[in-house]
């Protein structure tokens, strides 16, 4: 029995010997080791800790084809990537950088000549946070270093004023296909993001993307699909000279903003759903392709030069619930031929279809009077029997009466 006690006691005790460098044996206060700038790796991933988060510094096998970032490494959250991190994965085709991620560094992607799908949570360096932050562009992320099935592309970039615009010229794979921005619920797309970017052939933007900066698709050709975004406006000259043939205007969109899509040059077809309710002042012009328009019925003013040389502009539907047509608002719009203007309009003013050489068919809606006012004429007052006549009212709106104000009474 004392044998058998004896036995057991030598095991317990060589048991805890060997346990004990598992247990109590952390370094704490200054000689903790656990948060300091300590390179590691993981199974794919070379990586520093530091401040509890994970920053990616390179990926061991530079033959990998697909890289997905994770969310978390050693449960710390990863935050950063360094710059030239992925830099020479020639088999790369595919990357997916997480939301969680703050910072992007210089180059991450140069020299991957085979990537044809990037998810990233933003464009450039860094989101913006605050006024005075630098804005990089998509090219960033590529760096301007040239490889082989490279193309090298200008962009530009500006901290938060047009005051203070620079250029470089990156170089971007020419297998890029698709770039997701999933956005991290107040993402905001820089000035110049994807300027030039013609290799590109669709454009996903997630739910996290907010606003659109200026010229954010100058010469771009890509399809455009917006998931879920939370944007309430396309903003400012956003999506002013993109080339794509198609656009359609997210969900949660209410306003077009001036020139928000001002010179896109081949849209087919402008179909403003009854989502928007306002139409800023160039919103459309020089849309040289469209050849249709429908109006949300929910626009009660289409402002000044909003639809200003759409030189194929066919066919415009404007629907009842419009009270104003706006300065010039169709001027120049060679190819229309036949128009009606709904029963709750109420002004139409100087120039609206000014220039509009084939418009010969005007119809007005509603048995009402209307006069016509410019501070260097005299008012005229045409009847609704008058104006009953669609030829003759589309010669005063065009022509003889086109530099007045009409008002119904």
């Amino acid at each position: 029995m004392k044998s058998k006690f004896i036995k057991i006691l030598t095991l317990f005790i060589v048991s805890i010997a060997f346990l004990f460098p598992f247990f109590g044996c952390k370094k704490t206060g200054n000689g903790d080791t656990s948060d300091q700038n300590v390179e590691s790796k993981s199974d794919e991933f070379i990586y520093i800790t530091e401040n509890k988060e994970v920053k990616i510094l390179s990926v061991k096998d530079k033959t990998i084809k697909n890289i997905v970032v994770p969310k978390y490494i050693d449960e710390l959250p990863v935050t950063a990537i360094s710059d030239h991190a992925f830099k020479g994965c020639k088999n790369l085709e595919t990357a997916y950088i997480p939301n969680c991620v703050k910072n992007m560094g210089y180059g991450v992607f140069s020299g991957c000549n085979s990537l044809a799908e990037l998810t990233l949570p933003f464009v450039g360096k860094t989101n913006r946070e605050k006024v005075g932050t630098k804005l990089y562009t998509l090219g960033y992320t590529f760096g301007e270093e040239p490889f082989e099935g490279s193309d090298t592309i200008t962009q530009y970039y500006y901290f938060d004023t047009l005051d203070a615009v620079e250029s470089a010229d990156y170089c971007l794979p020419i297998s890029l296909k698709t770039v997701r921005i999933t956005g991290t619920g107040n993402t905001y797309i820089p000035y110049s993001a994807f300027r030039n970017c013609t290799m590109i052939e669709k454009i996903i933007l997630g739910d996290g993307v907010s606003s659109v900066g200026t010229f954010a698709f100058l010469g771009v050709t890509a399809e455009i699909v917006w998931d879920n975004p939370k944007m309430d406006k396309i903003d400012e000259y956003s999506m002013s000279d993109y080339k794509g043939t198609a656009f359609n205007i997210p969900s949660s969109v209410k306003t077009i903003e001036r020139s928000g899509l001002a010179d896109c040059e081949f849209i087919q077809n402008i179909d403003i759903p009854d989502h928007v309710t306002t139409v800023e002042p160039y919103a459309f012009r020089g849309c040289f392709s469209a050849e249709s328009l429908k109006l949300s019925k929910n626009v009660k003013k289409l402002s000044e030069y909003s639809f200003y040389f759409c030189l194929n502009l066919k066919n415009a539907e404007l629907k009842d619930g419009l009270e104003e047509i706006g300065e010039s608002a169709f001027m120049g719009c060679k190819a229309l031929e036949k128009i009606v203007i709904p029963k709750t309009v109420k002004y139409i003013y100087i120039g609206a279809f000014k220039n509009c050489d084939k418009l010969k068919n005007i119809i007005i809606s509603g048995d009402s009077d209307w006069i016509c006012y410019n501070s260097s004429f005299a008012a005229k007052t045409l009847s609704a029997k008058t104006l009953s006549d669609s030829t003759l009212t589309a010669y005063y709106l065009t022509d003889r009466y086109s530099d007045y104000i009409w008002e119904r009474l």
